[in-house]
């Protein structure tokens, strides 16, 4: 599995030198793809597998890691982007620009310990899940309202009192 992913960031990575549709990249992507084909062939007759494939199949479970790898996805774009924002545009040193994610970090930290922890036993997953990824959607839509004369009160503060 781990040779498999290897091989598809690999391609991935190269399609910005090279192009999606060269024979490099093609190829790349390919043998990542049997790879992983050849490790979910592996796990299906294997007599105690490192993921039963069981466990994928199941509907709720997959779509949480689903839900969640997307999540991770988004979150990783964001506080690339935010760095670079933070760094290059308002001209943040690197302390100053890490300290400026706390408010972001705290937030989720309060989310996944005190609400979600809260909420879990008397709801199920998909009911959390949905308004908490709707919820991170309404804060990337405010975050793209950033322009270079934009000020994080005005941006993240739309309503003046």
């Amino acid at each position: 599995m781990t040779g498999g992913l290897v091989f598809l960031a690999l391609g991935c990575a190269d399609a910005v030198p090279y192009g999606w549709s060269s024979g490099r990249v093609l190829s790349l992507l390919g043998i990542g793809v049997a790879l992983l084909a050849a490790f979910v062939a592996h796990e299906a007759r294997a007599p105690s597998p490192l993921l039963p494939l069981a466990i994928v199949c199941e509907r709720n479970r997959s779509g949480g890691c689903l839900a969640a790898a997307l999540a991770i996805v988004g979150m990783f774009g964001i506080f690339l982007l935010l760095t670079y924002y933070f760094q290059v545009v308002l001209g943040y040193s690197p302390l100053r620009a890490g300290l400026a994610f706390l408010p972001m970090t705290a937030a989720s930290m309060f989310g996944c310990t005190t609400l979600a922890s809260r909420l879990l036993p008397h709801l199920p997953p998909r009911v959390i899940l949905a308004p908490g990824l709707l919820f991170a959607a309404c804060g990337i839509a405010l975050l793209a309202r950033l322009d270079l004369e934009s000020d994080m009160s005005s941006t993240f503060l739309p309503l003046k009192f």
